[in-house]
């Protein structure tokens, strides 16, 4: 991120994590969002500031790229507030240079669904059960949900191609939120799918 840039015009910023990290700053740290250009010499003055639970960020991510050795993904989500109701859109995508086409998508409510996993369900919603019980079980936990989910040293590999995707070029989004339609997590990715590997191109989160 350009921070004399990015600093111009906040509300346009289209990175996710650019602008969480804008927003965290003017909530905890704004005496160091100063304007630009910024002298030679510049003195920050942050002394009194008070060390506690509101300076750590509810979500933590970071992608680690290794070269010849998958990606792994690191997700730390902390969920603040008890919450009883959550609606999940998940989407798959084909996607030819900025055309996307829908290969499957599903919206369902994450705790009702659980109290009737046995029952007979919407098929891309137990296409998307399955690749979470399957790579990152810690996230099907019992509602309410509260505190910290963990995922973490999660390999980009062929276990989180979902089933019927041929090669080729795909977009993934994922959507969840509480019963005031406030989002709590988006994750978007873009990847290629090819014979003998699974390539990640760009992947972001926010919550």
């Amino acid at each position: 991120m350009e921070y004399c840039q990015q600093n111009k015009d906040i509300l346009s910023i289209k990175n996710p994590v650019n602008k969480f990290a804008l927003d965290y700053a003017q909530k905890h740290l704004p005496q160091l969002l100063t304007d630009c250009p910024i002298r030679n010499g510049k003195v920050f003055n942050i002394t009194g500031l008070l060390i506690d639970d509101r300076l750590i960020p509810s979500f933590v991510i970071r992608l680690l790229t290794r070269r010849n050795e998958p990606q792994v993904v690191d997700v730390m989500l902390d969920i603040l507030e008890p919450t009883s109701k959550l609606l999940i859109i998940f989407n798959l995508y084909t996607q030819y240079f900025q055309t996307k086409n829908l290969l499957y998508g599903t919206t369902f409510e994450y705790c009702e669904l659980t109290k009737n996993l046995n029952t007979q369900i919407n098929p891309v919603t137990r296409i998307a059960i399955n690749l979470a019980r399957e790579n990152f079980p810690q996230v099907l936990k019992q509602c309410p949900l509260y505190g910290l989910i963990n995922v973490t040293g999660l390999e980009v590999n062929s276990r989180l191609v979902p089933p019927y995707a041929p090669q080729g070029s795909y977009y993934f989004s994922i959507r969840v939120s509480n019963k005031r339609n406030q989002t709590i997590v988006v994750c978007t990715s873009e990847f290629h799918i090819v014979q003998k590997a699974l390539f990640t191109r760009t992947f972001s989160l926010l919550a």
